[in-house]
């Protein structure tokens, strides 16, 4: 464990609704992910963000992004291991330019740029309830297992006896990085942004083939279809021996 990337770092606790406590930045020591960018409706994915002051990044006129993360925590400070699968549009709050793919190439160069987050579901409790209560997060519980090949690596998402979805990425050549994501989640009436700083080791293709996103019978995966989601990945990633920390809020914008 590269202990380095934590130094500095002085938890607080917030006071949970279960009466746990709970460590604030959390800091994940251990876990592996993958995360696949597909573009999709842009009328379409606009009806689920929260406020028409976010706006959709673009891949091309017409044609937004669904990001699906799929993320196997290992080892963390809340010490118990969960899987969890994200939903997630990439977004800017109030653009004064929003101009077709240029964001996703270059998210630095726009300070509101950030990954709205649809749907997370978490396979514990214990997992669910700080992700509500703290980043405004909608999670929710259900079933995540993974899968290995030698080539590839899966997860399938199901709830409620129903297949959600299932999303398989072509295992990449990897090399040590940090990388650095700004979410946005909603509580309290209000759009929270909260910073994940990441270390690890990634693997990235961009408009290759490799990635697949495969849709269930379940009511989640009904309103995914509805999106017109393309079969061709825009981005995907593998990554392995993942640390992060995510953050508090550091900012809070009016819906």
């Amino acid at each position: 464990m590269d202990t380095s990337f934590f130094s500095g770092i002085k938890p607080e606790y917030r006071q949970l609704s279960t009466g746990s406590q709970f460590a604030v930045p959390w800091c994940v020591y251990e876990c592996t992910a993958m995360m696949a960018s597909f573009p999709a409706s842009t009328v379409k994915v606009k009806e689920l963000l929260p406020s028409k002051r976010l706006e959709p990044v673009q891949l091309v006129p017409g044609r937004a992004i669904i990001a699906v993360a799929a993320i196997e925590y290992r080892q963390h400070s809340d010490e118990k291991p969960f899987n969890e699968v994200s939903i997630m549009i990439p977004v800017i709050y109030q653009p004064r330019v929003n101009v077709p793919g240029i964001p996703l190439v270059f998210p630095e160069w726009f300070k509101r740029f950030g990954l709205y987050v649809y749907q997370i579901p978490v396979t514990t409790r214990e997992a669910q309830v700080p992700g509500l209560e703290i980043w405004g997060v909608p999670k929710s519980i259900a079933d995540i297992t993974f899968r290995d090949s030698d080539e590839a690596r899966s997860c399938t998402l199901s709830a409620d006896g129903r297949d959600v979805l299932t999303l398989s990425v072509k295992k990449l050549l990897t090399r040590r990085k940090r990388s650095n994501y700004w979410l946005y989640g909603v509580k309290d009436g209000r759009l929270l942004r909260f910073l994940n700083e990441t270390q690890g080791y990634y693997g990235k293709a961009r408009f290759a083939r490799g990635a697949s996103l495969e849709l269930g019978s379940h009511p989640t995966a009904e309103r995914l279809k509805a999106l017109n989601i393309g079969t061709a990945a825009a981005e995907y990633l593998y990554v392995t021996g993942m640390q992060s920390v995510l953050h508090l809020a550091d900012a809070v914008f009016d819906l």
